[in-house]
C-alpha cells in the first residue's frame, strides 16, 4: 500500500512538474541562447583578426585600421562574456535582460566588422552575423502585461547597463563608499 502512495505522488509530481517546463523558456535556455550569439561573435572576431595579420606586412595603413576594429570587437566580447557570467544563476527576467544586452553588443560589434570589411574593400554585409529576434519569452507569451510594454519602450531600465540606476531612478547601482559616521 504504501508503495503505491509513493508512485501515486511522484506521477502526481511529475504531472505538475511537465507543464512548467514547457510554458515558457527558462533562464538556462535563454542563456544559451547568449551563449550561442556570443560563439558567432568570436567566429567573426577570428576572421577580423585573420584578416589584420594578412595585411600586417602588406598595407600598415589597412593593418592599423583592420586592427582598430579587431579591438573593439574584443572589448564588445569581454563586455557580452561578462554580461552572460553575471546572469548565471538568476532567473529568466535576468536572463532574458541579459540576451537582451548581448544582442546589443552584437549590434555594436556589427558595426565595427563593417568598418574592418570597408578597411579593405569588402562588401560591408560579408561576415556580419544577423542579430535575433526580440525576447523569445515576449514571443511566447499570449498576454502583453503593462511591465512587458514598459520594458520594450527606449530608455528602460537595463539591470546590465554601466551605471544604470533603478526605474524610479533613485538609486544607482554603482558602488558608493560607506556612510560617513554620525559620531566623528
Amino acid at each position: 500500500m504504501r508503495t503505491f502512495l509513493n508512485i501515486a505522488l511522484i506521477g502526481a509530481a511529475a504531472a505538475l512538474v511537465a507543464p512548467l517546463g514547457a510554458s515558457a523558456q527558462t533562464a538556462g535556455s535563454l542563456l544559451d541562447e547568449a551563449r550561442a550569439t556570443l560563439a558567432t561573435m568570436k567566429n567573426s572576431a577570428a576572421e577580423v583578426r585573420k584578416m589584420a595579420e594578412g595585411t600586417k606586412d602588406s598595407d600598415r595603413i589597412k593593418f592599423d585600421c583592420v586592427n582598430e576594429s579587431y579591438q573593439a570587437m574584443e572589448q564588445d566580447l569581454q563586455l557580452a562574456e561578462a554580461t552572460i557570467e553575471a546572469a548565471v544563476g538568476w532567473g529568466p527576467d535576468v536572463a532574458d535582460a541579459a540576451l537582451k544586452s548581448v544582442r546589443g553588443t552584437q549590434q555594436q560589434f556589427n558595426e565595427h566588422r563593417v568598418t574592418a570589411n570597408r578597411c579593405v574593400g569588402l562588401a560591408d554585409d560579408e561576415g556580419v552575423v544577423e542579430v535575433g529576434e526580440e525576447s523569445t519569452i515576449a514571443a511566447t507569451d499570449d498576454a502583453v502585461t503593462d511591465d512587458d510594454e514598459e520594458r520594450d519602450q527606449p530608455g528602460a531600465f537595463d539591470p546590465f547597463a554601466a551605471g544604470g540606476t533603478t526605474p524610479t531612478g533613485s538609486i544607482p547601482l554603482t558602488a558608493r563608499a560607506p556612510a560617513a559616521s554620525p559620531t566623528k
